[in-house]
């Protein structure tokens, strides 16, 4: 082999140890140039693809369009033109690689702004962040977060949907996400302000919440909801079920029922005094639950300390606001003020 073969395959390694995802980027930058992106530039960039690709689990094309981005990162509105203009080639032939840079939008190390016809992009500041430390960029994880945290995530998402740079989809599933890894309803009941639970299924879980918490427990609740007479009538039928389950004898079983049936009227459930040995914490109808027909949340028609929410639209006009970013944390704030736990079901 040729000295100058050894030594540049020696000056090849030593590069090599010493890269980092700044120096590939640059290097994929310099040899894009006037390159038209062909086959020959993906051949004299192929190692510093290689190195991107595989510190950020991206395709060799993604790492490309990466790189690219990165090179114009001082630029909040990054056209797809300009990109085609570095690298001289059609901008039909950059479009060719939009699922690429879709799935880069998707993994969040860039951000796009879609406005009326205009379609721009930016590469956030956590992401350079990252690959400054020869990191790959991955999204935080926001659990165990405190209420007021869990405000200022909410009002990031809502900031990036007012900026156009997410859809309302993907703001809906920053949101359901961001509920689903702050939900522990143990310490939204123990503790006053404004929580929110995860729910699939909004009307069976706020029957079992009501149920669980009054029925068995003896928690008194509020609950704010459209389905109130279907909420009753289920809890109805749940204490019933209880109550004839717990019978020790037929006789005892045909009284329970009989007597069900005189007090159950318009469907308000009251049982006479002498059925308390049936239901665990007495009449709970009327000392545990009550129903607030307001559409809005008013905490002067909440008589108990826990409230129960089905449908965050409840909270959508709070004292003449409607901008929700402002609402949360007033209501939180006055839950804690008049100590009361605010429970609003987030539907997954």
């Amino acid at each position: 082999m040729h000295r100058e073969s050894i030594n540049a395959i020696k000056m090849e390694k030593k590069e090599t140890k010493k890269m980092d995802l700044l120096m590939a980027f640059e290097q994929i930058v310099e040899k894009a140039k006037d390159s038209q992106l062909c086959k020959e530039f993906y051949r004299k960039a192929g190692k510093y693809i290689k190195y991107v690709s595989d510190i950020l689990d991206l395709t060799k094309e993604q790492s490309v369009m990466m790189a690219l981005f990165i090179n114009r990162s001082d630029d909040s509105s990054i056209r797809i033109s300009e990109l085609s203009e570095d690298v001289k080639c059609s901008t039909v032939r950059m479009i060719r690689y939009m699922n690429d840079i879709d799935t880069l939008e998707n993994r969040e190390f860039i951000r796009c702004c879609r406005e009326r016809n205009r379609v721009s992009y930016r590469v956030p500041f956590e992401v350079i962040e990252a690959f400054k430390h020869n990191e790959r960029y991955i999204p935080r994880k926001c659990t165990g977060l405190t209420c007021q945290e869990l405000f200022g995530e909410l009002e990031d998402i809502f900031e990036l949907r007012k900026d156009n740079e997410i859809t309302y989809e993907v703001m809906a599933q920053k949101i359901d996400d961001l509920f689903m890894e702050n939900d522990k309803l143990e310490q939204k009941i123990s503790e006053p302000g404004l929580w929110f639970y995860q729910s699939y299924q909004p009307m069976p879980d706020i029957i079992k919440m009501v149920y669980e918490l009054s029925v068995k427990n003896g928690v008194p609740v509020t609950v704010l909801s459209s389905c109130n007479k279907w909420i009753q009538q289920e809890i109805i039928a749940m204490v019933r079920k209880d109550c004839i389950d717990t019978a020790s004898d037929e006789n005892e079983r045909n009284w329970l029922e009989q007597e069900m049936a005189e007090y159950n009227t318009h469907g308000l459930f009251f049982h006479p005094q002498e059925m308390n040995d049936y239901v665990e914490n007495g009449p709970f109808w009327t000392d545990y639950v009550y129903f607030n027909d307001e559409e809005w949340l008013n905490f002067s028609c909440c008589p108990y300390d826990v409230v129960l929410i089905d449908d965050i639209r409840v909270l959508h006009d709070y004292e003449g606001e409607t901008d929700l970013t402002k609402i949360l944390p007033m209501v939180h704030a006055d839950a804690i003020e008049r100590n009361k736990t605010v429970v609003v079901e987030a539907v997954r």
